[in-house]
């Protein structure tokens, strides 16, 4: 079929052809081919087609296409025809059907093959292990920092309150700035605790004039106060008691029926 030639401007350009012009060309293509004239073998009038369906028929035209006989193609058109004998389009539409993905089979595989449920064999002692419990260094193991407790005589019998506190923290800083130590007074912290105060001391020269100092602190008017450290540091311990319908009853009556069930001698109401 000739190409069609269009000129634009004096020169010639090659047209593309059309949509309806590939779909023609297409068609044109696939074309049937022409059945044998009447009275030939595979023609319509041929005896040999009636009855056979519309596949058996192809299959009987296609062997005699090959050169075989009328009966020797009708024999084998009625014969079943193995899966490797078919057209490439069919055999590859049955592979498909019947043959599952590569993919499909290994993922069923890992299904088939994963257990539902794992026994619980206690926790791994290996993993236990190799992440034992490592407790954090204190504040005062890292800076090397001694712990002086600043407590009243009698303690815990006798506690100092949240002013008292106060009060005691601004006399130690005050006995700071009008100490005549030779050594530099050096102070890590100084914390609040249940009626007494901690004080890290960053060296031992420190704590030496904290225990000079404590006794007479000249900014100081409340009970008279001690020093402990060691051994000597005082433990306490935060306990918060709900006493249920107890709303109308006074402090003095909940602390009596508290006593009579505890051993409350070193308890003290905060």
């Amino acid at each position: 079929m000739p190409t069609a030639q269009a000129v634009a401007g004096g020169k010639n350009r090659a047209a593309t052809p059309s949509h309806s012009d590939v779909v023609q060309a297409g068609q044109a293509g696939r074309a049937k081919k022409p059945l044998p004239q009447l009275g030939q073998p595979g023609a319509r009038d041929d005896p040999n087609g009636k009855g056979l369906s519309g596949a058996r028929t192809k299959w009987y035209l296609r062997y005699l296409q090959q050169g075989k006989s009328p009966a020797e193609a009708l024999s084998l058109a009625k014969t079943p025809q193995p899966l490797e004998q078919r057209p490439n389009s069919a055999s590859k539409r049955a592979n498909s059907t019947l043959t599952p993905p590569t993919d499909m089979l290994k993922r069923q595989k890992v299904e088939k093959n994963w257990p539902l449920t794992a026994p619980f064999d206690g926790p791994s002692t290996s993993r236990a292990a190799k992440a034992p419990e490592v407790r954090k260094p204190s504040y005062a193991a890292v800076t090397g920092a001694i712990k002086v407790a600043v407590v009243p005589e009698g303690y815990p019998k006798v506690i100092l309150s949240s002013e008292n506190l106060s009060q005691l923290e601004d006399a130690l800083l005050e006995e700071t700035v009008l100490s005549g130590w030779d050594s530099p007074i050096k102070l890590g912290g100084i914390h609040f605790r249940v009626g007494h105060r901690i004080v890290d001391c960053r060296n031992a020269t420190t704590a030496e004039w904290l225990q000079s100092a404590v006794p007479n602190l000249s900014k100081w008017s409340g009970v008279s106060l001690e020093v402990k450290m060691g051994d000597d540091l005082p433990s306490s311990h935060n306990i918060t008691i709900f006493c249920p319908r107890t709303g109308d009853k006074t402090t003095k009556w909940i602390m009596d029926l508290i006593k009579k069930q505890n051993d409350t001698k070193n308890w003290r109401l905060i």
